[in-house]
């Protein structure tokens, strides 16, 4: 492939050297000014064969050449620098994710084509939801939105409702939906979009037969490529069902929608056995790797499901064929030989040589694929199921995979990691108390990492501090663990402080929805046997209490048992700490009452009269004057139900 993009580069030049415009030269030259045109249609040309090839900068200076001639041509507004402007924009999103350039360059060609087609365009439909998706991804929800729904107006008048744009319009709705948590909205336009789906496929299925039956010449590639297109946009808006199902609780119907998505990219990649995919692809055979992708994502997610149920035997199955493709698809390999559904057993210094090997050594990928940070994910599931069935080697071998994919992906100190590592640890500690040392090593590291992200008042480094206060604490080293317990408990004391004070000083603020690219949660199993929720979100008010108090009574205790080995008082009685910390959750939980039983009812009379008089001045304005953009978005909502 790299080579044919070459090959039309070596032609383009070879057309340059015939006919070019240089622009240092001015319009004044006749003979310059009929290359002009061609000259502007080569830069487009080896722009798009530069990204084709992946070629980032060439590309990008390809397309700025392309604009800049066509200004000269055409005058600083015309429809082909539009379209380059748009090309440059998809460039700077998918090349480089950056999406304040992506967003810069699809402004100015909506500018354009607004000026130059006017508001009924296909054109500009697409740069609306273009800058619409990259809206959505710098969370700017309300302005997504707005885009969203200029776009479908467009489209609903121009290609119709049961449009393909139309379908694609709807599920970037629900996707900006999604990301904003609004998940009954992100069903309403999901299920809308696949009715259209549905319809579409349907109606060139029977196109497709009637044309068998009506000729003997057989249908065209370019009918089953569009048959197959839409099916591929079906299965996207199964799984992407499934998952808002599965945020809102209806793990049955979640379910159902990962089955269907599942055997719509079962049939795409050539069906069979998992082993007999991967041989085709392996061996050469044309398998469509973004389907095939898209199939070990629906086993993932299948596995997750049955995770959930506590059905372990089940999921197991589906995280280990879901692995294997996307070894496959990202080099490492097709399967994993040490990953059998049965334990195996090493020796307790294997154990450690594994842990230490992934936090010193780095893999060596040829390249990363789309494919590699989420195998990261998948062995993170594997290992925390084994976890659960007390299978920890196999346990502690996954988390050491996931480890070595993300810090090569994400860097040695993303946040993400820090998780990884207090489960590393955890498993140890439930090896032999011969890994203890090794344990600290991991929940070291964690708090390094978690420093570096949070700061020193975050929740996490709190987590990370009690796990350590943990390990000394079952190593009886009571001195050490005191001192762990206290800086946790400083965190998780500061916390419940504001979270006390809030709720006395009428907080009344409505929930703020967190960037889903910094709000990763993961279950971490602590050493009492409890679990917690480790991630850069906010811990919910029960939970900051829970830990609290956890945290609290290990002080406590270790505290005790350090008095008992220096014989210093034979019991507790006689320690004023002891009393002071047994005062300080008495006096939290005098609060917790306060708010419980008069701060909250006041709330949320309060919470109710504001609400009903915004109900009321709304409706108000809503109905006192009708003008022609409200007799407009009548006729859209009447199009809309049809």
């Amino acid at each position: 492939w790299n080579e044919m993009c070459q090959s039309a580069l070596t032609l383009f030049e070879q057309v340059k050297n015939e006919c070019w415009f240089d622009t240092s030269t001015g319009i004044e030259e006749v003979n310059e000014v009929k290359n002009l045109p061609i000259s502007a249609h080569l830069c487009l040309l080896e722009g798009q064969a530069y990204e084709l090839k992946g070629s980032f900068s060439p590309a990008l200076s390809a397309y700025t050449a392309a604009v800049d001639l066509y200004c000269i041509a055409c005058g600083q507004e015309n429809v082909y620098a539009a379209s380059v402007l748009h090309r440059i924009g998809m460039l700077w999103l998918h090349s480089k994710g950056n999406g304040h350039k992506a967003l810069g360059c699809f402004n100015g060609s909506l500018e354009m084509r607004k000026s130059l087609l006017g508001g009924n365009d296909r054109r500009l439909a697409e740069t609306l939801y273009c800058s619409a998706t990259v809206l959505t991804l710098l969370y700017r929800y309300e302005a997504a939105m707005e885009r969203f729904h200029e776009a479908l107006r467009v489209q609903m008048s121009t290609v119709g409702q049961n449009s393909s744009e139309v379908a694609t319009t709807l599920t970037g709705m629900a996707l900006c939906h999604y990301s904003h948590r609004a998940y009954d909205l992100a069903l309403t336009c999901m299920t809308g979009a696949l009715k259209i789906r549905k319809h579409r496929v349907s109606h060139l299925q029977k196109i497709i037969e009637q044309r068998r039956e009506d000729t003997d010449e057989g249908v065209g590639f370019a009918q089953l490529d569009e048959v197959y297109e839409e099916e591929v946009a079906l299965g996207a808006i199964f799984y992407n069902i499934g998952n808002v199902n599965m945020q809102l609780g209806d793990y049955n119907q979640a379910m159902e929608n990962f089955i269907q998505a599942r055997d719509l990219k079962w049939r795409h990649v050539g069906g069979g056995s998992t082993d007999k995919i991967l041989d085709r692809y392996l061996f050469g055979t044309n398998v469509d790797e973004d389907e095939l992708l898209g199939l070990a994502h629906c086993l993932h997610n299948i596995g997750v499901l049955f995770d959930i149920k506590k059905e372990y035997n089940r999921s197991l199955p589906h995280y280990e064929e879901s692995l294997a493709i996307k070894n496959a698809l990202s080099g490492l390999g097709a399967r994993d030989a040490t990953s059998l559904l049965a334990p195996v057993v090493v020796s307790p210094s294997d154990n450690d040589a594994l842990v230490l090997q992934s936090l010193d050594e780095n893999i060596d990928l040829a390249e990363i694929t789309k494919a590699t940070l989420s195998t990261a994910m998948t062995h993170q599931k594997l290992a925390s199921v084994y976890a659960k069935k007390k299978w920890y080697d196999l346990s502690l071998f996954h988390y050491c995979s996931a480890l070595k994919i993300q810090r090569y992906v994400l860097g040695r100190d993303h946040f993400t990691t820090s998780f990884l590592l207090t489960n590393m640890g955890n498993v140890l500690r439930r090896t032999t108390t011969q890994h203890s040392e090794t344990a600290v090593m991991c929940y070291n590291e964690s708090l390094r990492i978690s420093r570096l992200k949070y700061g020193p008042h975050h929740e996490s480094v709190a987590s990370a501090l009690f796990n350590l206060g943990n390990v000394y604490d079952s190593k009886q080293n009571f001195d050490k663990a005191v001192h762990y317990y206290h800086r946790a408990l400083s965190i998780y004391k500061q916390k419940y402080t504001q979270q006390l004070r809030q709720r006395l000083c009428f907080n009344l603020q409505t929930r703020q929805f967190h960037n889903t690219d910094d709000t990763i949660e993961d279950t971490d199993i602590l050493s009492t046997g409890d679990q917690i929720v480790s991630g850069n979100s906010s811990i919910p008010d029960k939970r900051i209490r829970q830990q609290y108090a956890l945290v609290n009574e290990a002080l406590r205790n270790a505290t005790k048992q350090d008095m008992l080995r220096r014989g210093v008082g034979s019991g507790m009685c006689s320690d004023p700490k002891d009393w002071w910390l047994r005062f300080e959750v008495l006096l939290f939980q005098l609060i917790e009452m306060l708010g419980t039983f008069v701060v909250d009812p006041i709330q949320s009379a309060v919470r109710d009269t504001i609400e009903s008089s915004r109900r009321r001045i709304e409706s108000t304005a809503s109905h006192a004057i009708i003008t022609a953009a409200d007799a407009l978005d009548y006729q859209f909502l009447l199009m809309l139900q049809e």
